[in-house]
């Protein structure tokens, strides 16, 4: 999908969320969403690391100005901002042949492997490094789709000022600025010369990541009946959600696939999550960027 850049505010809120996806902690949102594990203890079994760990990133998770995960009880569960993240994140690396639901989470190869597509968004301590990628996408008006273009020219000068102005009054300097742009280039986001930034194929799925969560966010602060939903403790009522959310549930009944809000393709019943990405992802690659590719269900029951 297509989206602006998105408020300061936004930017820096969204930049939080992607900084908070360290390979483990993503784990335990993905564990946690999926039902698979449900304690501590067991997250942190199939995590291979300790339950301090993971109960400091469900802490810090639920902390975040927009939560990934909330406390209910004793427990924790994910929240509808949470299932959008994890999807989000699963169809870039389906992009990059992998997925969520292929990873093993006790392997540190696999979670080197996340690392990698992620960085330096997933590893940085500043949030200029967001606003350096927004500056990037606005100077460029890039689509920030998986479908869109792989990658884009644009000039480094003109990003330089178009990075510090966004950031005026922050504390950003254009020294800042140029060792954010370093750090896109060591990473393979981005290639440097002369004056000429060139967003590789990795950079552009991180543009198309950003400007998705970025959504996110507007979508938790908008306080629309996504974020706000009303549940009986059995059903989910007159709810449309998105990607991951349906997870909140055992069955989804009625989804369907939609382009530009538009039903295209009905769902079995019998579909797993896992299939319904992928045929969502396949589904997207036939569209010119234009459209805005959706998963949309009616209704949400448990068994």
């Amino acid at each position: 999908m297509t989206s602006s850049v998105g408020r300061p505010m936004h930017v820096d809120r969204a930049g939080e969320i992607i900084r908070s996806l360290s390979p483990r902690a993503l784990g335990t949102v993905w564990l946690l969403g999926r039902g698979e594990a449900q304690t501590q203890v067991a997250i942190a079994d199939r995590l291979s690391c300790t339950p301090p760990a993971v109960s400091k990133h469900l802490t810090a998770l639920s902390e975040l100005a927009v939560p990934l995960v909330e406390k209910s009880g004793s427990r924790y569960t994910v929240t509808t901002a949470g299932y959008a993240v994890l999807d989000v994140v699963n169809e870039l690396l389906i992009d990059r042949r992998h997925g969520l639901s292929t990873i093993d989470w006790s392997v540190a190869d696999d979670r080197t492997m996340i690392e990698a597509a992620l960085a330096p968004l997933t590893t940085t301590r500043s949030s200029h490094l967001f606003t350096v990628l927004s500056a990037i996408n606005e100077e460029g008006s890039f689509d920030t789709s998986l479908s869109g273009p792989l990658v884009g020219m644009i000039s480094r000068s003109s990003l330089i000022e178009a990075a510090t102005s966004m950031h005026s009054g922050t504390g950003a300097s254009r020294r800042t600025v140029r060792r954010q742009l370093s750090a896109l280039a060591t990473n393979d986001c981005i290639e440097l010369a002369d004056d000429t930034i060139t967003v590789t194929e990795k950079g552009a799925t991180q543009l198309w990541l950003l400007s998705d969560v970025i959504q996110i966010v507007e979508l938790h602060e908008s306080n629309t009946p996504e974020s706000t939903p009303e549940s009986d403790g059995h059903h989910l009522k007159d709810r449309t959600v998105v990607g991951f959310s349906a997870m909140t549930a055992d069955t989804v009944v009625e989804p369907t696939l939609c382009v530009d809000d538009e039903p295209v393709l009905a769902i079995p019943e019998s579909m797993t999550v896992d299939e319904l990405l992928d045929l969502a992802s396949q589904l997207g690659r036939h569209y010119d960027g234009s459209q805005s590719l959706t998963r949309k269900w009616t209704t949400v029951r448990q068994h």
